[in-house]
């Protein structure tokens, strides 16, 4: 997906960045890369947002009866 929108860097360089974009980023946290004339911003995923989707999974893996390593490989003999 691709959004572009002009934006106003203020006289303390500061932007903001619209609400439409910022929750396209999901997180609170984001890296900032310049290459030549760009500017680059990507949400960065803190340990705590990576453990809370991983546990987020791991709930819906159970609700639709995942099965273990063990269980895979007994069923396909592996």
């Amino acid at each position: 997906m691709e959004t572009e929108q002009i934006l106003e860097i203020s006289e303390r360089g500061q932007i903001t960045i619209p609400k439409k974009i910022r929750s396209l980023l999901k997180g609170q946290f984001i890296t900032i890369k310049v290459i030549e004339d760009q500017i680059i911003l990507s949400p960065l995923q803190t340990v705590d947002r990576f453990l809370d989707e991983l546990d987020e999974r791991y709930d819906d893996w159970k609700k639709h009866g995942g099965k273990t390593l063990a269980q895979i490989k007994d069923e396909h003999e592996l």
